[in-house]
């Protein structure tokens, strides 16, 4: 089964080299992505965000409210 929080990391292993997100002229790579959602993640945890907990996200369609989106994912937030 593949669930929501092992999306990125599904990819980030299929192809980890390509673009995963683009934003204007920014883009990041699976493998990028992934690492990002990692230590967003962990920074989730470290403020005590825990499982089941919500998470309001204020952030325009860019690439750091992606990552944010799938850190909640995978922290279970």
């Amino acid at each position: 089964m593949h669930t929501l929080d092992r999306v990125v990391a599904r990819y980030a292993q299929r192809f980890p080299g390509k673009p995963a997100l683009r934003c204007g002229n920014r883009s990041v790579s699976w493998r990028d992505l992934d690492a990002r959602v990692d230590r967003v993640a962990s920074a989730l945890r470290a403020a005590g965000c825990a499982r089941g907990d919500r998470v309001a996200i204020l952030l325009g369609n860019c690439i750091e409210y992606w990552e944010l989106y799938f850190a909640c994912a995978r922290s279970g937030c």
